[in-house]
């Protein structure tokens, strides 16, 4: 297997942080270890991810431990109103698939002014607490 040049957690640091966040999620994972400040940007297909997702499926061929589903886990994320899903995550709409209208104009005569929507439909809020288990952040070493 073809490996990164450099890579900046080794294989078992990349194991102990999937083993230690159980419905975090693979991309969010790879945002909260790779970028200090975070990005916007998506991970699914950078370098860092196939990485990560390697070693994962390598120590599954190794241990038989299914560590992607575990990090993956939909089990851990919970059901919050919108209005406390806004508070707790900062930000300013929920998120795709949540059942909020993300955009178009309905017609006029059947448009209502609710102002921002139903503030108590359940939004999916997936684990927000990164535990890094001992592992020092890159931008620390």
């Amino acid at each position: 297997m073809a490996r990164v040049k450099n890579p900046r957690y080794s294989d078992d640091e990349i194991i102990i942080l999937a083993r230690s966040n159980r419905g975090y999620g693979l991309e969010r994972m790879i945002r909260k270890i790779y970028f200090e400040k975070g990005t916007k940007r998506s991970q699914g297909q950078s370098r860092y991810y196939f990485e990560a997702l390697m070693i994962i499926r390598e120590n599954n061929d190794l241990n038989g431990e299914d560590l992607y589903s575990w990090i993956e886990d939909p089990g851990a994320t919970r059901f919050v109103t919108r209005e406390m899903y806004l508070r707790l995550t900062g930000e300013t709409r929920v998120p795709r698939g949540a059942g909020m209208s993300q955009g178009g104009r309905k017609s006029k005569p059947t448009r209502k002014t609710t102002g921002r929507g139903n503030l108590l439909s359940d939004v999916p809020l997936p684990p927000q607490d990164f535990d890094w288990d001992g592992v020092i952040p890159i931008w620390n070493r």
